[in-house]
């Protein structure tokens, strides 16, 4: 699979929305205080610590500008610094157990957990096939972090986030998803690649499945439809191309194909028209 991901180029989305050695158990278990604070202080430092935090990463990983990638080594170190935050704030999520809050607190302390093994893997394979997909991973994840804190920060006040903040990170998703649907019909895919792709596009449809809680009940029922259909489709394609029996035959596949084609577009669209609402 040809790499669409570039490490120190910009990945500008063009959806209108977007404008921008242990597991992570393991890390969180390790760094676990003792001290458990109380909900509100808990989101009060997420919010106020999660920002500047994931912003280092997408710095060091994404930056495009002359002064950035001069300041390599600097900004590795910022990076890592970031990420030891993010663990440190997923630990303090973990803690809470009841509350309105609960369900925000664990979308959070999941997607630090995907941020924290996708910079892993980026850092230390050696092989592009996986790097191409933790950088894919990092840049939606990273996005949907955003999209936590703001909902958070908006949970504090006793109220919710608008559809824009909610949908950065959604948006970051499909993007990505996008771009791995691309590679698969690339000339320059194989069997290997595109399986790998589609086990990608599995995980980004499910990190969406995860994230359904918009403020819009309508764009939630069409992303919810979007991603089941295209995990049945990425799952479908793999047994294909594995010899293993699929669930439906080669022309339902390429129904479904074109339906969540159909889907994308229409996300997109009603996406460009709520946050032109402004909602």
């Amino acid at each position: 699979m040809k790499s669409m991901w570039r490490r120190s180029g910009a990945l500008v989305a063009p959806l209108v929305v977007l404008a921008l050695g242990v597991s992570s158990e393991g890390a969180v278990a390790a760094t676990s205080s003792r001290v458990v604070a109380s909900p509100s202080a808990v989101v009060s430092s997420i919010v106020t610590g999660a920002t500047p935090a994931a912003a280092a990463i997408s710095n060091y990983l994404f930056c495009t500008t002359a002064t950035c990638k001069t300041q390599r080594s600097a900004n590795s170190k910022k990076a890592m610094s970031g990420l030891s935050t993010l663990v440190g704030e997923s630990t303090r999520a973990r803690t809470v157990k009841t509350g309105t809050f609960v369900p925000a607190l664990k979308i959070f302390a999941s997607d630090v957990g995907l941020v924290f093994n996708a910079y892993r893997t980026f850092t230390t394979t050696t092989l592009s096939i996986q790097q191409t997909q933790a950088i894919g991973e990092l840049f939606y994840g990273l996005a949907e972090l955003r999209s936590d804190v703001s909902d958070l920060a908006a949970r504090q006040h006793g109220s919710r986030a608008s559809f824009v903040q909610w949908a950065y990170g959604i948006s970051a998703t499909l993007y990505t998803m996008r771009i791995d649907s691309s590679s698969i019909t690339s000339s320059t895919a194989t069997s290997g690649s595109a399986i790998y792709a589609n086990n990608a596009i599995e995980q980004e449809a499910s990190s969406l499945l995860a994230h359904l809680a918009g403020p819009n009940a309508s764009f939630n029922g069409a992303l919810s439809t979007y991603a089941r259909h295209q995990i049945t489709l990425s799952v479908n394609e793999n047994d294909f191309i594995s010899g293993v029996k699929p669930s439906i035959t080669k022309t339902q596949l390429a129904d479904l194909n074109v339906t969540t084609t159909h889907e994308f577009n229409a996300l997109v669209a009603q996406m460009t028209k709520l946050a032109q609402a402004k909602k």
